[in-house]
């Protein structure tokens, strides 16, 4: 009876051990899948920033002009002002350098630092080139006598630089405006034509006396072009 029982309960252990064992193997085997899982994880995480970064490179390098080009450039407009200004020409390149810088919160190797100074830099040699296909006779002469100062020529605005043209433009532009208005008239048959006879009239009011008056009606016939006012 006692060898039966020592048996048994040799039997009923070694069960357990391998219970135990089959229950850490899948432990270990669980452990396993979540380390690699977690693994995957951090190199696809890893690989996303590295993408991010890159694009966010690419882009960055994309506003960016070599160095080595825009000094090119620089130097060219330099060289474009000494032609025209002489002496004056350097300090007059550094001034519109710095105003850019100021405009643009940027500075060399930047496009858009890059774009507003040669933008500027272009209309302000055309500009003081009396020959050149502006035409401007205006602004050379009082550069160079000092009656407009370089810190002043490199922030002037258009109308500024070129006043005599920006005039005649601005007029030609009033004139259509005015005629424009004067073609936005009433069409009526309230008036009668003292000449033909018609009633087919155009009119317009204006304020011609004080303002506690009535306005003057100004009237003309479609017919025959006779005009009165009342």
């Amino acid at each position: 009876m006692t060898t039966k029982r020592t048996l048994n309960l040799t039997i009923s252990t070694k069960s357990n051990n391998e219970k135990l064992k089959d229950q850490m193997n899948d432990l270990y085997d669980q452990t396993s899948e979540q380390s690699d899982e977690e693994e995957d994880d951090n190199m696809s995480s890893s690989s996303l920033n590295m993408s991010i970064t890159n694009v966010l490179i690419e882009s960055s390098n994309k506003n960016i002009k070599p160095m080595g080009d825009m000094m090119n450039e620089r130097n060219k407009i330099k060289e474009k002002f000494i032609e025209l200004l002489g002496e004056k020409g350097t300090e007059c390149e550094t001034l519109m350098y710095i105003r850019v810088k100021e405009i643009t919160k940027s500075d060399m190797g930047d496009n858009k630092f890059r774009r507003e100074y040669l933008a500027t830099g272009y209309n302000l040699l055309e500009n003081l080139n009396i020959t050149g296909y502006v035409g401007n006779t205006y602004l050379f002469p009082k550069v160079m006598d000092g009656t407009i100062s370089l810190k002043q020529l490199v922030a002037m605005t258009d109308e500024e630089l070129y006043p005599p043209k920006w005039k005649i433009l601005k007029d030609k532009r009033l004139k259509e405006i005015k005629n424009e208005n004067n073609q936005k008239v009433a069409t009526t048959d309230l008036y009668k034509c003292n000449k033909c006879h018609k009633r087919e009239c155009t009119y317009f009011q204006l304020q011609t006396r004080s303002q506690d008056e009535p306005m003057t009606t100004f009237i003309t016939c479609n017919n025959c072009g006779t005009r009165w006012k009342e």
